[in-house]
């Protein structure tokens, strides 16, 4: 089992000191702000261009997505990550990954994008859909609902929730649609 991505970003969570004053975010995160890795944002951009051109060929998508993938764990190793908009490119780049891990990873990540951004929506969006992605990787139902997944038939899943575990609010507040640039 390769954690490596998971690690990095663990350590990156608990080595991480609380900012004097959180940076104020890129007016919208899926633009690359002024402080940001600008590589992160390019492999944002690729990640983004990949799932909105139409036809999609998943198989090409999928290799692209993993080469991705290596060279956001290479960045976050070698790079210092200063910006929520670092964190949300990060994620989002993880998130379309293969395994729990991945997205494991992404939810780190997105979790310390939140702390330095706390009331952005679409890192708010980001850790709950990286954790629905996790828990249906590992074959639990999702908590907010934000990802859309198919049967082995081809048929759409159900988009569950679990309002018996956390309060309805929190559950609409954190699945609200992403906000894309205009």
């Amino acid at each position: 089992m390769n954690s490596g991505p998971l690690r990095i970003a663990a350590l990156l969570l608990l080595a991480a000191r609380p900012a004097a004053a959180a940076e104020p975010p890129a007016a919208n995160l899926w633009a690359c702000g002024v402080g940001d890795v600008q590589e992160l944002c390019t492999l944002t951009r690729e990640d983004q261009d990949d799932r909105t051109k139409q036809p999609i060929d998943w198989d090409r998508v999928t290799v692209r997505d993993r080469a991705r993938r290596s060279a956001v764990t290479e960045l976050i190793r070698s790079r210092p990550m200063r910006t929520a908009g670092d964190y949300f490119h990060a994620a989002l780049v993880m998130q379309h990954g293969e395994k729990w891990e991945d997205f494991a990873a992404a939810h780190i990540l997105s979790t310390r994008g939140l702390q330095l951004a706390p009331s952005d929506q679409n890192l708010q969006r980001m850790v709950a859909a990286s954790w629905d992605r996790m828990m249906h990787a590992m074959g639990h139902s999702q908590w907010f609902g934000t990802n859309s997944f198919r049967n082995r038939d081809g048929t759409t899943q159900p988009k569950e929730k679990r309002p018996d575990l956390l309060p309805e609010a929190l559950i609409d507040l954190w699945s609200r649609p992403w906000i894309f640039p205009e």
